[in-house]
């Protein structure tokens, strides 16, 4: 065909080019990159029996780490493929003892009745030793030496070690001693139904009396297929026996510690829970394996809401302690159709899984590695669910797994693969690399240490505060029953980097006092100092003690009155220069207001009240709950609730230059709040947080100001936080960075305020048990650690049954209440702090004039109520740009550079149509 046009005859060419221009444009600007999916380091699989009609691969390794691989062909018999070096010999075809007739070639034997799929195991000798079921549930046992399987005469004559069996094991250990365990199903007169054990010392040769470890007539109905039941041994005489009864969805453990001459009680491992879902499974498929003196244990259960998961629990000293169980891997809501727990040549464990999702018959196989302390992400292997054969180009489905590493460290996996009309045994291999290669599947490192037991009490923990000095020592206080039961009093405890000390009560505080009290730490001199309202006496207490002096109440000075009458102490500050600051109400009646004392000389002397806010003059029906903040550049913070009547409060802020004179209050917001705090940060960012509770419920909300308490953004409620104000707390690091933290659930949730939002932090599982509640949180940051103090307050049940039978009639005893303890924890964080840290500058405090009111001085304290959480929220002011959170706008923008250059192209081509 001619060409007379040039659009005509180079268009097709010139399109070709504009395209592929314009996907290489498209894929720099977003990175995409076309590939083949990952094989995730699998050799291709290999086909070794090549037949169409195989099926039930068996492995047996030897002690020298040679692979044996047997099979079933239908037409031609059992088939043995073995390696030799780093190659395979070619299949050949065996005479073994399980089949029907035992030895039968099957080729021209008319009455074959089938095959039987044997157990194998290899002793140190080279022996192998086989368990099978024959059609009656009669449990088999043979034994031949490796080097001899292709000669039928070499197998020892098998003989029945159980009758009516359904699961089954086989160990080899030491000096030819052989372990076996099984489940009988059928009781009769002298067998039991239950999980029995027999052990050889002589190789196989003969075998002791059955022992019968669990008896349960639930292992009756069992089908064979059902059963699970698996041994392991370790090289320190312990033998473990783990099995399933699946009708009580159970899984046990029993162990020996002498190599099985007598065992201990069985235990339960995990079993179906009270408030586990009913559509969930149940405990199951528990195994084992042993390294060295540890024992790990793997199962499924379904304890969390719609998920099947698999859990993992170790032993480090032979089972004689046991770690709480952990989470591998959430499977939703298909459990494992098979699963393969391995220990390679790294001392890395890994966890093999398969499972089907059932919706779309996919099926998906992850395979994920334990370093000793964490698991790995699971990785999935495609490679092994996307195979297509390359001789009939249909997909290959690989089910029946069976593996086992190396001497070359890579996984060796025996399957059997299926196609729509073939059976063949497929043998696939990876390499599992060393640790580096698995790291970036791992978690990074956690953030928290702890849960540690701080100490506990036998009655209610109230305000609990903790301190730091500079030897970083912790000081923890808590208010408590005291000693007569009577009153109250001031306990602690101090952590010396090793232990905590005995606690014991300080100070002796009246019955009448309500739980506010206030401690602090004057750096400089070193001295701790405690402040308490007694509402009995109408005075507010002062006593000190020396920080490497705290421990016993003689330690601590006399009480000494310092103001009289019915005031609140609020808040405590000390400054660089050891200046003492206290400010406090007088919240109704005459003189009511705020007042600010301060101190030089560590508290030995006070000056006369300062009036930071007149409440008579300013027509406020009462004042309360002052929060004093000292931030740069000489500048004070206040925040307090006006009282506008008995049951209508508002939170209202205030500032000062010089500490003398103030800006006028300013409402934040009208409401019941019941809680306030304040952050100030060494830039001048400052933070108003508060909690409002209405109709039963309680809200927190956050405003922030940027330019030291001149504006403020809109107040934001911070939805996501929810339960009492009590456990949420504000603290801030050695940098002024604040953090948030909140108990919810059994969760420690924390964020970090980043300049315009606050950035979630890893959360804490405080494992809290059923009858447990955390009561109130407490944090603590001077430095690059952030602690976290809460209390966990553990409820007893009453035996009600057992109480009323103990009441006489007609007597006035009642039911005991369920007695509590109160345990104290401690978690910790390490913080993330720059280099270049800014430090705020010391604050000095003109001398007061003397105020018109009576009052006399006060002294310092930090109100005790915890801090509160913000909302992680991108409509505030300030907040991240329009463009950083606007899909549409992000993707014109990243497609933008693809546009340019198809334009150019375009332009390209037309020209040179044009031309010619």
């Amino acid at each position: 065909m001619n060409c007379h046009l040039a659009i005509g005859c180079h268009f097709p060419r010139k399109l070709f080019l504009f395209l592929s221009l314009c996907l290489v444009a498209w894929g720099s600007v977003n990175g995409l990159v076309v590939a083949q999916s990952e094989s995730n380091g699998w050799e291709s699989p290999w086909n070794v029996s090549v037949s169409g009609t195989a099926t039930e691969p068996i492995i047996a390794v030897s002690a020298t780490g040679v692979f044996h691989i047997f099979w079933q062909d239908r037409l031609g018999g059992y088939m043995l493929m073995r390696q030799q070096g780093s190659d395979w010999r070619e299949p050949q075809r065996v005479l073994v003892p399980f089949t029907n007739p035992p030895f039968s070639p099957v080729v021209d034997t008319e009455d074959f009745g089938g095959f039987y799929k044997p157990l194998l195991r290899v002793d140190g000798d080279n022996v192998l030793h086989a368990l099978w079921l024959d059609d009656e549930g009669m449990l088999s046992y043979s034994y031949a030496p490796l080097a001899q399987l292709g000669e039928p005469e070499s197998w020892s004559v098998a003989v029945v070690v159980a009758p009516a069996a359904r699961g089954f094991d086989l160990v080899a250990g030491e000096n030819g001693r052989l372990h076996m365990a099984y489940i009988q199903a059928t009781p009769s007169a002298q067998v039991l139904p239950g999980v029995y054990y027999r052990q050889s010392e002589d190789g196989g040769a003969s075998w002791s009396d059955p022992t019968l470890i669990y008896e349960s007539n639930y292992l009756r109905p069992v089908a064979a297929g059902a059963a699970n039941l698996q041994l392991a041994q370790t090289a320190a005489r312990q033998v473990f026996l783990v099995w399933d009864n699946p009708l009580l969805e159970t899984v046990f453990l029993a162990r020996s510690v002498n190599f099985g001459v007598s065992w201990e009680a069985p235990m339960v491992v995990d079993r179906r829970m009270e408030g586990d879902a009913l559509e969930s499974p149940g405990a199951s498929d528990i195994s084992a394996l042993v390294d060295g003196a540890t024992v790990h244990l793997v199962w499924y259960a379904g304890h969390k809401p719609r998920t099947c998961t698999i859990y993992h629990q170790i032993s480090a000293d032979g089972g004689e302690s046991w770690l709480p169980y952990e989470s591998v891997i959430d499977l939703g809501l298909e459990c494992p159709e098979e699963s393969l727990l391995l220990l390679d040549n790294n001392d890395l464990l890994f966890l093999l899984v398969k499972r089907v999702l059932r919706a779309t018959e996919r099926t998906e196989i992850f395979l994920q590695a334990w370093d000793g302390t964490q698991w790995s992400m699971p990785e999935l292997q495609e490679a092994l669910t996307d195979y297509q054969d390359q001789e009939t180009y249909r997909k290959v489905s690989f089910d029946c797994l069976q593996g086992d590493v190396t001497q070359a460290n890579h996984l060796l996996l025996v399957t059997c693969g299926s196609t729509r009309s073939l059976r063949d045994v497929w043998v696939l291999e990876r390499p599992l690399g060393e640790l580096n290669d698995w790291s970036e599947r791992f978690t990074p490192p956690s953030i928290w240490s702890g849960p540690t037991l701080a100490t506990n009490s036998p009655s209610v923990v109230n305000a609990p505060v903790m301190l730091r000095d500079s030897q970083e020592n912790r000081h923890l206080f808590w208010q408590g029953e005291g000693d007569d039961g009577l009153g109250k009093a001031i306990y602690y405890t101090i952590w010396n980097q090793q232990e905590w000390s005995r606690p014991l009560p300080v100070l002796e505080l009246s019955a009448e006092v309500t739980g506010r009290y206030n401690v602090a730490l004057d750096p400089g001199r070193q001295r701790l100092l405690a402040l308490w309202h007694d509402p009995a006496a109408q005075e507010l207490l002062l006593s000190q003690a020396e920080v490497d002096a705290a421990l016993l109440a003689t330690d601590w000075s006399a009480p000494q009155a310092l103001v009289r009458g019915e005031v609140e102490a609020e808040t405590v500050v000390v400054d660089a220069a050891g200046v003492l600051y206290v400010a406090y109400s007088i919240p109704v009646n005459e003189g009511r207001g705020v007042y600010l004392i301060q101190s030089a000389d560590g508290g030995a002397s006070w000056s006369p009240p300062l009036l930071l806010f007149d409440a008579v003059e300013a027509g406020w029906f009462g004042v309360d709950a002052p929060q004093l903040q000292l931030g740069p550049d000489n500048r004070f913070h206040l925040a307090l609730i006006r009282q506008f009547s008995f049951d209508k409060v508002g939170l209202y802020y205030a500032f000062s230059l010089d500490g003398r004179t103030w800006s006028a209050p300013e409402e934040r917001f009208e409401g019941n709040v019941v809680w306030n705090q304040l952050a100030v940060e060494p830039s001048g960012v400052v933070h108003l947080l508060w909690a409002v509770e209405e109709n039963g419920r309680t809200t927190t909300w956050h405003t922030v100001s940027k330019d030291n308490g001149s504006v403020w953004q809109a107040a934001v409620p911070i939805t996501d936080l929810v339960g009492a104000h009590h456990n949420i707390a504000l603290t801030q690091d050695a940098a002024g960075s604040p953090y948030l933290l909140q108990v919810q659930d059994d969760f420690l949730l924390a964020r970090r305020w980043d300049g315009t939002r606050w950035l979630s932090l890893e959360s804490l599982n405080l494992t809290i048990t059923a009858n447990e509640a955390v009561t109130q949180l407490y944090t603590l940051s001077n430095g690059r650690d952030l602690d976290v103090i809460y209390v966990s307050r553990m409820t007893n049940p009453v035996d009600e049954t057992s109480a009323a039978a103990n009441i006489v009639p007609g007597s006035s005893n009642t039911l005991p209440v369920a007695p509590i303890q109160d345990n104290i924890y401690l978690v910790q964080q390490q913080l993330e702090l720059p280099a270049n840290m800014q430090t705020p500058t010391p604050l000095s405090l003109p001398t007061p004039s003397p105020s018109p009111t009576d009052a006399a001085p006060l002294v310092l304290s930090p109100t005790l109520t915890p801090p509160i959480l913000f909302e992680n929220s991108l409509d505030q002011p300030g907040s991240v740009p329009f463009v950083a959170n606007n899909p549409i706008l992000q993707t014109l923008l990243s497609v933008a550079p693809a546009l340019l250059v198809v334009a150019l192209v375009f332009g390209f081509v037309a020209f040179r149509m044009v031309k010619k």
